[in-house]
């Protein structure tokens, strides 16, 4: 079992100022990717010649792309896998990377993050490329939820020639935990290519990029993962990276889609590896068992007075994890989220998909004294009695 505490002290270096609870939107990186950054930039400041950049960058990339296909895919198939700069960089290269026409339409949600939409609505100007937006109807909950998705999928592949579907794993808003795996497969049954906005999933859930079966998820390495800022991933199956044409070229990947070209933030994808390598150390069941059970207790004591909030990421776990997201009945979420900063503590107010809710995105290193800092913001904005505050027992998690 991992020491929590420990690893907070050693490997963070969060301020003891305000507490951080955003990690949805950049996660803290850890002192060995901050330390592994600063190391690489000292190599080039002492000037990078051409052999030493081969023997000490170049060669050694296939090693950070082989640590992010090992731990995303155990299995001996192993994705192809293209570091960006972000999840939105990502999502624009593949949508851009798939040849559309007028005569195509492209399936999306109407949760997405502007990183997951902007890159389709794109193709829809330039080409007449159709988009259409699935409703995810998030007021449901369960299994019932669940099922009535992916019936309406199902249903919009049969009378529709949908050529992609490109989905968030975990909503950004909301909390929701999509089904990707029968998503992806009823893709396959009907020949649409899948990509998957994976920004708020990976290194939160166990991700098995076989088992998933989509075609295409992209990842980032600066949110719940603790890595560089202004890191991700995209990992393509290898069935479907022929047919892409390339969006960023050099003479190396020409005929590749999704490699870039040029030169990248050396400092910033060695350190990728070393946040990766970390994870893997503490381990990826502990870790999501860990946030896992941070969100069922935020989510269980605010939804024990049900008369003042409201919580909209669901209670059941098999759609949820830690991400937890409500409103305050009566009153404006973006008010609270400023009434929240100003006394320190930083959450945030999310809007996607008309939500216009607050969320909360804690992170394995937060502390017991944090979440008590938490429970007594959200008490004295809603003029609760300090008896009838929230209260997030770490305790629990045990």
């Amino acid at each position: 079992m991992a020491d929590w505490n420990q690893i907070r002290e050693k490997d963070f270096s969060l301020s003891t100022e305000f507490v951080y609870m955003n990690n949805s939107t950049f996660g803290s990186p850890l002192n060995i990717v901050n330390e592994k950054q600063s190391e690489l930039v000292k190599r080039f400041s002492e000037g990078m010649y051409g052999e030493r950049l081969l023997r000490e960058v170049i060669f050694k990339l296939r090693g950070v792309t082989g640590s992010i296909a090992e731990t995303i895919c155990p299995g001996d198939e192993k994705p192809l896998i293209g570091i960006v700069n972000s999840v939105t960089e990502g999502m624009s290269l593949v949508a851009n990377g798939i040849q559309l026409t007028a005569k195509d339409t492209i399936l999306i949600t109407d949760h997405e993050h502007n990183g997951g939409e902007m890159p389709w609505l794109l193709q829809a100007k330039r080409h007449g490329t159709v988009i259409k937006k699935l409703p995810l109807m998030p007021s449901a909950d369960g299994d019932t939820w669940k099922e009535d998705l992916l019936e309406r999928i199902k249903s919009i592949f049969e009378t529709s020639t949908i050529k992609v579907i490109s989905v968030p794993y975990i909503t950004t808003s909301t909390g929701h935990i999509l089904p990707i795996q029968e998503l992806c497969s009823l893709a396959r049954q009907f020949g649409v290519i899948s990509v998957i906005d994976a920004a708020q999933a990976f290194s939160v859930l166990e991700i098995d990029f076989n088992s998933l079966g989509c075609d295409i998820l992209v990842a980032n390495g600066h949110k719940y993962l603790c890595g560089p800022i202004g890191t991700g991933f995209i990992a393509v199956s290898p069935k479907l990276a022929e047919p892409l044409m390339p969006t960023v070229v050099d003479k190396h990947n020409m005929e590749k889609g999704y490699k870039k070209g040029g030169p990248m933030s050396y400092p910033s994808v060695f350190a990728l590896s070393d946040a990766i390598n970390h994870y893997n150390v503490v381990g990826s069941k502990n870790i999501y068992t860990r946030l896992q059970k941070i969100g069922e207790i935020l989510r269980e004591e605010l939804s024990s007075a049900s008369d003042i909030f409201e919580v909209i990421t669901p209670e059941d776990s098999d759609y949820s994890c830690v991400m937890t997201c409500f409103r305050v009945k009566g009153k404006s979420s973006e008010e609270i989220d400023t009434y929240l900063s100003r006394n320190g503590v930083h959450i945030k107010h999310a809007n996607e998909g008309g939500a216009d809710a607050l969320r909360i995105s804690a992170h394995y290193y937060n502390t017991q004294q944090e979440f008590n800092q938490l429970s007594k913001a959200i008490g004295m904005v809603t003029a609760l009695p300090e008896s009838e505050w929230p209260q997030f027992d770490l305790e629990k998690c045990v």
